[in-house]
């Protein structure tokens, strides 16, 4: 009981923090990366195609990029990724 709750738990936790919703989209942003650079840019504009080559469709990478560019604490950044990516699944 207590194994099937905490369970429970954590799948709650990780649907809430796209977690478990953006592993199948970012497999799929992983894997057609260069169809979904343009999209990309056109959100954070002011990524560089130098770092877009090295984000190279990776979740973390975006995210560190964009932290880190636009200032942004890191739930931040995870929310706007995840949110971008969303509409991507949709």
């Amino acid at each position: 009981m207590i194994k099937r709750t905490l369970t429970a738990i954590a799948l709650s936790t990780a649907l809430v923090s796209g977690v478990v919703y953006a592993d199948g989209v970012w497999d799929q942003i992983e894997g057609n990366w260069t169809q979904f650079k343009g999209q990309v840019q056109d959100t954070w504009g002011e990524l560089t195609d130098d770092e877009m080559d090295q984000i190279e469709g990776k979740r973390d990478q975006l995210v560190g990029i964009i932290q880190e560019k636009y200032g942004l604490a890191k739930e931040a950044a995870e929310q706007q990724v995840d949110e971008w990516a969303e509409k991507i699944g949709s």
